[in-house]
């Protein structure tokens, strides 16, 4: 008889172009389909998917084909009604939220993030940390040791190098497009470009996923600026929900990750796929580092990136792209999940 094939279930809400955590998890899925598994989305928020909720090959499945699961991967959250069968499965925990975020989380709102994250560590057979920062963080709280380190990774074919570029007027065209988060926040980014355009004056920034809700904040940051001078050097401003930025990257020269401790999520593998370097914080990914919300640091280091560029760019971009395939590929991160998945299941007697 043909081997069973494992039965991987996701529990990851559907959203499409507005999540990093689905994009990550349909990322993972494909790439686990195409190892031989049956993995399937689960939306925790829905019993019975609805029928309209369909993103290309990916659909969401229901409750109950997750109950027939071998194992359960947490993402967001899973519906106390499969409590009961979740101790007969095997369980992976994916910490995707940053650890800083979830404890600023857990005093700001009293949510209990970070010690959720704690019990989570604690219950489940693995937890992936997929940022280095985070890794070394919960290590304190591992008392059990199932506690791995799996780079966040993207699907490169998602991503290839050669493609439609948006012709930006001015150059270096600064790209910045984390998703807004108290710790990523392009605030320090903007109040530096008067020093930028000090040193570079041709350098505008280009903000993408400005959140609708509070837009009007960040109008003001740039039209009530000293006579509108910061609005002087911004050419882009651009609300989330873009489907497609793959053509916004490659036509810019430089991405600016705002992430205080240089995480590198989706943002920093995107940008090196399409062959843009980044300057951050901190990050063993670039040599590009400026000191965090340090204006003049960070004006004079996307200085030193545009000087390069502007010397060896053919050279920078297949650089960019080679440490892309190289550390941030989601198929060489879906055959170490795939280990894990055999290792807990089988812990379980499940095959």
């Amino acid at each position: 008889m043909p081997e069973r094939k494992l039965r991987i279930c996701h529990w990851c809400q559907y959203a499409p172009f507005v999540s990093g955590m689905y994009t990550c998890t349909k990322d993972q899925i494909r790439y686990e389909r195409l190892a031989g598994l049956e993995s399937e989305l689960i939306d925790p928020r829905e019993e019975v998917p609805a029928p309209w909720k369909v993103d290309g090959w990916l659909k969401p499945n229901t409750w109950k084909w997750a109950a027939s699961a071998d194992v359960f991967v947490l993402h967001r959250s899973i519906p106390p009604k499969l409590n009961a069968v979740k101790k007969h499965k095997g369980t992976v925990f994916v910490l995707h939220g940053s650890a800083p975020v979830m404890l600023l989380n857990e005093f700001q709102n009293n949510s209990g993030a970070f010690n959720m994250n704690i019990g989570n560590l604690l219950d489940f057979d693995k937890t992936v940390a997929l940022c280095k920062n985070d890794y070394e963080i919960m290590r304190n709280y591992d008392v059990n040791e199932r506690l791995v380190y799996i780079q966040d990774a993207i699907d490169l074919e998602n991503y290839p190098l050669e493609g439609d570029k948006w012709k930006y007027e001015s150059h270096p065209a600064i790209i910045s497009s984390d998703t807004f988060r108290l710790t990523k926040l392009p605030a320090h980014l903007l109040w530096s470009m008067p020093k930028v355009v000090d040193l570079i004056p041709d350098a505008r920034l280009n903000i993408f996923s400005v959140p609708r809700i509070g837009l009007t904040t960040w109008r003001n940051l740039l039209v009530r600026s000293k006579e509108q001078r910061l609005s002087m050097f911004v050419e882009t401003f651009i609300a989330e929900g873009l489907s497609d930025l793959n053509p916004f990257i490659r036509g810019a020269d430089i991405a600016f990750l705002n992430e205080i401790h240089g995480r590198a999520g989706r943002n920093v593998p995107e940008k090196y796929a399409l062959g843009i370097p980044v300057v951050s914080y901190r990050g063993e990914y670039t040599k590009y580092h400026a000191v965090a919300w340090d204006l003049d640091s960070i004006a004079e280091t996307i200085a030193k990136c545009w000087d390069d560029l502007e010397h060896n760019r053919d050279k920078i971009r297949l650089d960019c792209r080679k440490y892309a395939e190289e550390h941030f590929d989601m198929k060489k991160a879906t055959e170490k999940y795939i280990k894990i998945y055999q290792q807990v299941a089988s812990d379980k007697g499940l095959i």
